[in-house]
């Protein structure tokens, strides 16, 4: 796995499929939320919850209930994505079907590749992810 990181990370330019065959295995759908996670939500729903810090990328606090802007995901998500060129965002639906087919998305506006919000290997996690 840590070799497949590594050339991830440095594939960038490269337009390698490394990167979707990752996000095709870790996709969002395959689990569910755990009780840990339920009650996470009970805090939130009881009024008790600050804020939910995760290095998860998987999207099980926002499946569980808890709201958006009560969660902090320090290395992204699944939950958006988009252009690593133009940062413009790029629709879950399309993106979901592409790396369900194996394919390689594109932004329409600039032909640049498209990644999900996670951060990979060797990437910097971005200061505006801890804004509190």
């Amino acid at each position: 796995m840590y070799a497949l990181l590594v050339a991830i990370s440095s594939s960038r330019h490269e337009k390698s499929p490394l990167v979707y065959t990752l996000a095709k295995e870790l996709y969002p759908g395959k689990f569910r939320p755990t009780l840990t996670h339920s009650l996470i939500k009970l805090l939130s729903d009881k009024g008790l919850l600050g804020l939910c810090l995760t290095q998860n990328i998987d999207t099980l606090e926002r499946r569980a209930g808890i709201p958006a802007d009560k969660i902090i995901e320090a290395h992204g998500s699944f939950a958006t994505q988009r252009c690593i060129e133009c940062k413009r965002p790029f629709g879950d639906a399309e993106m979901r079907k592409i790396v369900a087919e194996e394919r390689i998305p594109k932004c329409k506006a600039c032909q640049g590749l498209v990644k999900p919000d996670i951060v990979f290997f060797g990437e910097s996690v971005s200061v505006c992810s801890f804004k509190l």
